[in-house]
C-alpha cells in the first residue's frame, strides 16, 4: 500500500527535500525519505467506535508525480479489504516500529 502526505515530522526521515505542494504545484511541501523497516499504521474513527491497526514493513519511498510528496510503500500484515469496503477515514498515523499489539491493548482498555 502507498501512503502519501505533504509533510511529516522531520525527525522521522533519514533525509528530506523541499519541493512544490502536490495539489497546487506551488508553495512548499516536504519530501521525506524514511528508512526501510517495521512500522505501525493506525486510524481511529472520529466517533471512536471503529479503527484499523496493523504492523507492516516499510519497503521503499516512491516518487510518483500524482501524489503528495512524502510517499511510503508499506506491506501490511493485516488484510486491507475491509478497510477499503468500510473506510474509517483517509488520514492514517504511521509510526516507526511494530506496536499493533500495544495499540490493541490500549483500545481494549479504554473501551
Amino acid at each position: 500500500m502507498i501512503f502519501a502526505h505533504c509533510t511529516l515530522p522531520l525527525n522521522m526521515a533519514d533525509s528530506f527535500t523541499l519541493t512544490t505542494h502536490f495539489e497546487s504545484d506551488s508553495s512548499v511541501a516536504v519530501r521525506g525519505i524514511l528508512p526501510a523497516g517495521p512500522v505501525t499504521v493506525f486510524k481511529l474513527s472520529a466517533d471512536g467506535t471503529r479503527f484499523f491497526v496493523s504492523n507492516g514493513m516499510l519497503l521503499d519511498n516512491p516518487n510518483r508525480s500524482g501524489l503528495c510528496r512524502t510517499q511510503i510503500h508499506v506491506r501490511l500484515e493485516e488484510d486491507v479489504s475491509n478497510m477499503f469496503a468500510n473506510p474509517v477515514g483517509n488520514h492514517f498515523l504511521v509510526c516507526r516500529g511494530a506496536f499493533a499489539q500495544q495499540m490493541l491493548a490500549l483500545l481494549r482498555f479504554i473501551q
